[in-house]
């Protein structure tokens, strides 16, 4: 029995240090650094003083998906979820049951060559059909959608199962998508 115990707190240990590697353990009040050259606005948005413009303005994404969708998404409960900010990068996470594994949607602005250029510089990232303008899956298996001036970032921690990941990110921005304008 006490065997078992250790293996089951080295597991827990390690899944939890593997995370907070990851950055999926962090202060929940701010959300990860999108890649730089995407994560660029606009000359246009970026020369703008009002905030609060159509042009720059970002939805919570917390507000375009319910947790139920997220829930159906990716076949688990949602347990809880929360906005994120840092800067111009709006986000949710929800955190589901098992409680290490998380979906995440960050939102921000960018243009058509921001995001071209920001594939071509993770290349082992793959082209994907069928969703937004243009999207791919980059090395870190996260989906990367461009619609619009709209760059979502959408991440489903499942890493043991890539296939599922790649099914969730495409089912969450299905929900999304319609309601970026």
């Amino acid at each position: 029995m006490a065997g078992r115990t250790l293996t089951l707190a080295t597991v827990l240990l390690t899944g939890a240090l593997a995370l907070t590697g990851c950055g999926l353990l962090t202060k929940k009040t701010t959300a990860p650094a999108a890649p730089p050259v995407v994560a660029a606005a606009s000359p246009s948005a970026s020369a703008s003083s009002d905030s609060g413009s159509a042009e720059t303005s970002v939805p919570d994404p917390c507000t375009l998906i319910t947790d139920n969708d997220v829930s159906v998404a990716v076949g688990k409960p949602v347990a809880k979820h929360f906005p994120g900010t840092n800067g111009p990068i709006l986000s949710c996470e929800w955190t589901l049951d098992p409680a290490f594994l998380v979906v995440r949607i960050t939102l921000t602005r960018t243009t058509r060559e921001a995001f071209d250029s920001a594939q071509k510089l993770d290349p082992p990232s793959k082209p994907v059909t069928d969703v937004g303008d243009a999207a791919y899956v980059g090395g870190d298996q996260d989906l990367r959608v461009l619609k619009g001036t709209f760059l979502m970032t959408l991440k489903y921690s499942d890493t043991a199962h890539p296939e599922s990941q790649l099914a969730a990110n495409k089912t969450v921005a299905a929900k999304v998508l319609p309601k970026l304008t």
